[in-house]
């Protein structure tokens, strides 16, 4: 879908709220966003790859940052003239137990109780020292015209290689990402209906950098796969080996591979067919998928037709590409069912059943005790490991991580199936 296709389309996207004025302002849009998952955000080394990514990104495109938050006096709106840089609160929270986080953004500051979908953003968030496997985020964001103009697209391109071989992260995805405020608390609603009408936008959340143990959440036009990570299906010359029989398009870069799904990302409108590469690479990356991930911002059910990216939503949502039903029939394909009898499943051996199945005895290595869960029968509040297989996927490996994400150990396990997909 190349920029004059996107535009005929996009605007039914985009979300205006009128209460703003007699021409309102645009509180959910759809925009060029990259998001970048990686470890060790409280060393040294990252945070100033970190500070090298912003110093690039405001080189290029700080022209238009008018305000940010000032994270030294309790998360303040501010000018962005009136902000500390990022050079001093990194110099200030030097302290490895010390986060660093930080948003800056366009559009008007005056008025904080008015919310924007903010076209350009640089955003971050890292973990501290003493945290078990927590993750970081860094994500930024451009107008989406900025993306179809040949000159400043492939500028982009390059800027977001840049990041990758600075941060060297797990994984990372960029596309046409649902652009939102600051807060997404009053577009939460029409979160949901954007999803729906368009398969093909890819939703932030935070809460990923909880859930980097586990998986990833999905995939996106680019989406980058670090070496590390890629074990789980095999390792990286397993990936290129499957990505080049399916003819798509991957580079190797950084730590790892980066994989583009089409020529251009992809809004997928509700009724059209899913592209090929789309499906193709959510086939290769779903062993991989988080298979127990929670929901996505909040897990409030608001009301049959209020509703949020609850647990289930958000489930049905990750899944959207696995089954033509998943998204288009969420009363059907939500109910699933659980195993008549015990199935067991080993790494390397091909699912018979599509379904979702659990690491039994998952342990957690770095605080030496099994995982905890509550209910045997139960998701919740469950931390052991979980991933969603179709019928012919290979089962994944295990990986044994370290305290901040390092790979200690690939291992051959046996996975339980927990329930049974109703396609």
């Amino acid at each position: 879908m190349n920029g004059s296709d996107f535009e005929k389309i996009v605007d039914d996207a985009d979300y205006i709220n009128y209460d703003y004025g007699d021409h309102g302002e645009t509180v959910l849009s759809v925009h060029f966003q990259s998001c970048f998952y990686f470890w060790n955000g409280h060393t040294s080394e990252i945070r100033q790859a970190i500070l090298n990514c912003y110093t690039k990104y405001i080189e290029l495109w700080g022209g238009h940052i008018t305000w940010g938050f000032d994270p030294l006096t309790d998360w303040k709106q501010k000018k962005i003239s009136n902000l500390p840089s990022l050079q001093d609160v990194i110099t200030k929270r030097a302290d490895p137990d010390e986060v660093i986080e930080w948003y800056v953004a366009d559009g008007s500051f005056e008025d904080d109780k008015i919310e924007y979908a903010n076209r350009y953003v640089f955003s971050l968030l890292t973990n501290r020292a003493w945290q078990i496997q927590h993750g970081n985020i860094l994500y930024f964001r451009l107008p989406r015209d900025l993306f179809f103009n040949q000159t400043t697209h492939d500028e982009i391109l390059r800027f977001n290689q840049y990041c990758l071989q600075q941060l060297r992260p797990w994984y990372m995805v960029s596309g046409m990402q649902a652009a939102t405020p600051f807060s997404d608390e009053g577009v939460k609603i029409d979160l949901v209906s954007q999803a729906r009408d368009f398969k093909g936008i890819y939703i932030e959340d935070s809460w990923d950098t909880m859930r980097m143990p586990y998986g990833i959440r999905g995939f996106d036009w680019l989406t980058f796969v670090s070496n590390d990570l890629s074990e789980k299906i095999g390792g990286a010359l397993k990936l290129q080996d499957t990505l080049t029989k399916a003819k798509l398009r991957f580079q190797t870069i950084a730590n790892g591979v980066l994989i583009q799904a089409s020529d251009y990302p992809e809004l997928i409108p509700n009724g059209t067919p899913d592209p090929q590469g789309y499906l193709k690479l959510n086939h290769i990356l779903r062993p991989l998928r988080d298979g127990n991930y929670g929901s996505m911002g909040d897990a409030t059910y608001l009301g049959e037709n209020d509703q949020s990216f609850d647990i289930p939503l958000t489930d049905l949502w990750m899944r959207r590409f696995d089954h033509e039903r998943v998204w288009n029939d969420l009363v059907s394909t939500a109910k699933s069912r659980k195993p008549k009898s015990i199935v067991k499943l080993s790494t390397n051996h091909i699912c018979e059943i599509s379904g979702r199945y659990r690491y039994e005895d998952d342990y957690d290595y770095v605080r030496n005790e099994p995982m905890p869960f509550e209910e045997p029968d139960s998701r919740e509040n469950d931390h052991r490991s979980y991933i969603i297989l179709n019928k012919g996927d290979i089962a994944p490996y295990y990986l044994k991580l370290g305290q901040h994400g390092e790979l200690l150990e690939t291992m051959e396990i046996e996975w339980t199936l927990f329930e049974e997909f109703n396609y």
